[in-house]
């Protein structure tokens, strides 16, 4: 019987290889730019994600059928990215001061501020699956936006 799948297992990332190759992806996105208002917050809070569990997942599942996870890099960070635009909207809503023993974005730089950085990284996300050019994945991240609010 044949397996319904089948597993690379020559070149499997370890975690710590594919969150270093997810660091320095997202180390390297461009947010040093003007206005410094918008982007300051917006690097912070990708500084603030700690294990970066979500795209080490997605990438290790990826890993497990291809040997290229820098295929599946920029969906990996979509996700990472749309989760911290969830966090920034809730922790405004919530009036939440602290997450994970952080100052949240919108204690440090205010509601107004906060709100503009989680529109501009859903924005990022959006255009991050443009790129990959899937409507399947477009309609659900948007639809799944659309229920939250």
């Amino acid at each position: 019987m044949q397996p319904l799948f089948l597993i690379n297992r020559n070149n499997m990332y370890t975690w710590e290889d594919l969150r270093n190759i997810v660091n320095g992806f997202i180390d390297n996105l461009e947010f040093e730019r003007e206005p410094r208002e918008l982007y300051a917050p917006v690097r912070y809070t990708l500084e603030q994600s700690g294990k970066r569990v979500r795209p080490v997942l997605f990438l290790l599942a990826y890993n497990m059928y291809k040997e290229c996870v820098r295929e599946a890099l920029y969906p990996a960070v979509a996700v990472e990215t749309y989760h911290n635009y969830t966090l920034i909207h809730d922790d405004v809503v919530d009036e939440s001061l602290l997450r994970r023993g952080k100052q949240t974005l919108n204690s440090i730089w205010g509601n107004k501020l906060a709100v503009l950085v989680g529109d501009y990284l859903y924005a990022k996300v959006l255009n991050i699956l443009i790129d990959i050019d899937d409507k399947d994945i477009l309609k659900t991240i948007s639809t799944v936006a659309q229920e939250m609010g």
